[in-house]
């Protein structure tokens, strides 16, 4: 699935919000960035268009329904969420749509609607194509989470990505559902089943899964240092080190290669691994079959992209995201100026507040990619060099003819 526009009324403080994700020629735009302060529903927008993604069904299941409405407005108001979708070209002649009556050759539109009111404990909802004929009373968006229909794809990550424990996945902690599976950690629920693929697969799969990962993490240059990894299943385990070394990356450290196992590594290594190979996992899943990173289609929300990342690190990664999966549209938030060089203008969206505190987003000021680190901090995030209240003022750096008086003064005195 790809979105194309997303629309909200009285969802927390986006009282009447519209934004558009197609460039200027009508095409879906692959990147989408949202900047702004704290507070300003940035991950609200990323688990609204999971929502409407998903159908009021699994939407119920994801959200804590009752926190969505505006409160400040009578419980008698609604809260709407629509998105408008449409899915990749390659796939059409192999993709199934629940209800079309006639498939023709161009990928059909869908557009969602989800509902709630503040006394509500679950979402209302349904789904239709657009322009062309269709069941009437059918909901594709709901059939096809329903039957775990393959290419209608959607994933999201929130900020609580980590490698999985290896005594969850042979605790038996892997997949359940994995349509939920693939949004609930942008709700902050659930486990990533990550590199646990390695043991959830059958071995041909997981071989495969291994393969794509590495060419992903260490040919795609999206993890930096990490120059192998050895995913071996987990199988008969017989004492705990053999569990921990099942899953190991392996660096240059001092001029030695060291395997160091994947719960060994730092937040910031963890959690990039964590959510790009569970990506990767939940796609060959449901292709059923090996997937190379640049045939890869469908939607990716994540919050906080930067998460944990060095700033050299976060420069790279979006330039790298394009080069490896140039089929994903990508949908993400930052609060970090260091991940903008690598969007053009209209890839990034401003989040701000007007004097009735509802936020509405704003268009790039100018592109990113032309900009100093300065400019923009300036420009994206309201910084506009001044000091903090409560600093103390700093001194302008004395002239050089007011430095040369102040000494010879000093040597008249000691004489």
């Amino acid at each position: 699935m790809y979105l194309r526009s997303l629309t909200l009324q009285n969802l927390k403080l986006l009282r009447d919000v519209a934004i558009s994700f197609t460039r200027d020629d009508g095409e879906v735009r692959p990147w989408t960035v949202l900047v702004g302060e704290n507070g300003l529903c940035k991950t609200t927008i990323l688990q609204a268009i999971a929502l409407a993604a998903s159908g009021s069904s699994l939407g119920s299941e994801l959200a804590d329904v009752t926190s969505l409405p505006d409160r400040r407005l009578p419980s008698t108001e609604l809260m709407l969420i629509g998105a408008e979708f449409t899915f990749g070209q390659e796939g059409h002649k192999a993709r199934s749509y629940p209800g079309l009556e006639t498939k023709h050759s161009l990928a059909p539109f869908v557009r969602s609607s989800i509902a709630a009111k503040n006394t509500w404990r679950e979402l209302v909802g349904s789904s239709r194509y657009v322009g062309v004929e269709h069941t009437l009373v059918f909901d594709p968006i709901r059939e096809a989470r329903r039957t775990q229909l393959p290419d209608w794809f959607v994933a999201g990550y929130g900020t609580a990505r980590a490698l999985p424990h290896p005594k969850s996945i042979i605790q038996g902690e892997g997949l359940s559902d994995p349509i939920k599976q693939r949004l609930e950690n942008l709700f902050g629920q659930g486990n990533l089943i990550a590199t646990g693929f390695a043991d959830v697969f059958e071995p041909a799969q997981a071989k495969a899964f291994s393969r794509v990962l590495r060419q992903v993490l260490i040919q795609g240059k999206l993890v930096p240092g990490v120059i192998d990894l050895e995913l071996q299943s987990h199988g008969i385990v017989r004492t705990r080190k053999d569990l921990v070394d099942a899953h190991c990356f392996e660096f240059h450290l001092g001029g030695h290669k060291v395997k160091i196992p994947a719960t060994w590594l730092s937040q910031g290594y963890q959690g990039a691994i964590a959510w790009l190979a569970d990506l990767i996992g939940h796609i060959l899943l449901e292709a059923g079959r090996p997937v190379a990173p640049e045939k890869m289609e469908g939607l990716v929300l994540i919050d906080e992209l930067d998460l944990h990342l060095h700033p050299r690190w976060q420069a790279a990664l979006i330039p790298a995201l394009k080069t490896v999966f140039p089929r994903l549209q990508f949908v993400a938030t930052t609060h970090s100026a260091m991940t903008l060089p690598g969007l053009e203008q209209d890839e990034v969206l401003v989040l701000r507040q007007d004097e009735d505190g509802n936020v509405y987003v704003a268009p790039a000021p100018t592109s990113p990619s032309w900009l100093t680190g300065s400019e923009i901090f300036d420009a994206f995030f309201d910084r506009k060099g001044t000091p903090p209240k409560g600093a103390a003022p700093r001194r302008k750096p004395p002239a050089p003819e007011k430095k040369l008086a102040r000494k010879t003064a000093a040597k008249t005195k000691r004489k």
